[in-house]
């Protein structure tokens, strides 16, 4: 018996099995990214064997990714230099640690390799799948939640008994537990990539199945009842779709299509009840800002006292309570709320040094998107900026890793635009 041990036949191995662990890893990113870890890690390894066997050659199209790739590590090393400085060391640690994936992602995706490159759509497509299966079984538990069996006879009721504000279909509760605004991301991550690819399809029976899709993942981010997606439905949708779907002909009749398009969109999402106590004139204000006003005055106290290094990453959750303290913000102090908005959380830990670092990166990731006429990661792009405003998207596994493997796969997506300039 003989083996072949061959530079080639172990990079062809590696290429394989780093790519299933990549499939892997996605699915489970939206299914539940708690199990992710395990495949991630397997992922960087066989990456790692496979860029060592080809010799750590770095192709042409991937040098543009070096430069985002040095602001990441960067970010990363000014967490660091906080930590060390920080007085709460054990603290800062896990925080530091659950935002490696801002470092394994990057390094990981710089230089994919061209075999992991020509399987960008299969991980987009598993990406759909999985977030759309994993709303099917959100819907599939309200509905039995909703269901009761009393007396022999069945009834349903969707709220909770001892919580009747409180439904079983939307928010948090739709989302099992999981916080509903990064599963609203995914959500509409999963929308852009759904029309992408009804854009691209010339199979009437593949353009249904897509479409499908984007109709129920439209729902689900209706339930799931983040504002930022609302605003990012706002924000986005127009633009994308007028460039995705604008007939060469008839302008005038598409713009009037997508018009009253956003029109029904505003106004349904309008209806739904967390927007809508918005709009009741009886409700009090600290009810309707949540607390978010607070807890931002908070954050720019910290960021005063901390202007150019900010607070550290170990010493920024003291930081912040002290504040709440201070102004008498009870829940924000016994709950260790963060500053609810990923700006003001990097000015927090990193101060203007770390903001600058970070900034780097998106307009790194805009001139990126605009050079290469990627709509796809354009549009992904804006809709993280969004989602920043209103979480710290960055300060969860579930944020920070979906930013960080987006904001390099998409680097590599290569959409009908690019095609058609080189044929």
């Amino acid at each position: 018996m003989t083996f072949n041990i061959s530079g080639k036949n172990i990079l062809s191995k590696s290429d394989v099995l780093a790519f299933l662990s990549s499939a892997v890893a996605v699915l489970l990113l939206t299914v539940h990214n708690k199990f992710m870890p395990p495949f991630l890690i397997a992922w960087l390894l066989f990456w790692a064997a496979g860029f060592i066997s080809k010799h750590a050659r770095i192709e042409e199209d991937e040098k543009r990714a070096r430069l985002l790739l040095f602001f990441f590590l960067a970010l990363n090393l000014i967490f660091l230099a906080g930590l060390l400085f920080s007085e709460n060391t054990s603290t800062g640690s896990v925080l530091f640690f659950r935002r490696l994936s801002l470092i394994i992602f990057p390094v990981i995706l710089f230089s994919p390799g061209y075999n992991f490159k020509k399987r960008i759509d299969i991980l987009l497509i598993i990406f759909v799948a999985g977030i759309t299966c994993f709303m099917l079984f959100c819907f599939g538990n309200a509905l039995f939640n909703s269901i009761i069996l009393k007396d022999g006879s069945w009834s349903f009721n969707a709220y909770l008994p001892d919580q009747p504000w409180l439904n079983y279909f939307y928010g948090e509760l739709l989302s099992m537990d999981q916080h509903p605004t990064y599963i609203a991301m995914y959500v509409f991550l999963g929308i852009l990539i759904s029309l992408e690819f009804i854009s691209r399809e010339s199979e009437l029976r593949m353009k249904i199945i897509w479409m499908i899709c984007t109709v129920f993942l439209f729902i689900g981010l209706y339930f799931l009842s983040s504002r930022a997606s609302y605003l990012a439905v706002l924000v986005i949708f127009p633009v994308f779709l007028w460039i995705k779907f604008k007939p060469l002909k008839f302008k005038l009749l598409s713009a009037l299509s997508l018009i009253t398009l956003l029109v029904l969109v505003s106004y349904v999402y309008l209806g739904n009840q967390r927007v809508r106590i918005y709009f009741d004139k009886t409700m009090d204000n600290a009810v309707l800002n949540d607390g978010r006003m607070e807890i931002w005055k908070s954050a720019l106290k910290v960021v005063e006292k901390n202007p150019l290094f900010g607070a550290g990453i170990g010493d920024y959750y003291a930081a912040m309570d002290k504040e709440f303290k201070d102004s008498q913000y009870s829940a924000g102090y016994y709950k260790d709320f963060n500053a609810h908005n990923q700006y003001l959380e990097i000015l927090c830990i990193s101060g203007i040094i770390g903001f600058l670092i970070f900034a780097g990166i998106i307009v790194i990731m805009l001139y990126t998107a605009v050079k290469d006429r990627n709509l796809l990661y354009g549009a992904f792009i804006i809709m993280v900026l969004i989602f920043f405003s209103f979480e710290s998207v960055l300060s969860r596994f579930a944020g920070n890793s979906f930013f960080a493997l987006f904001a390099f796969l998409l680097i590599y997506y290569k959409g009908p635009v690019k095609r058609a300039d080189h044929n």
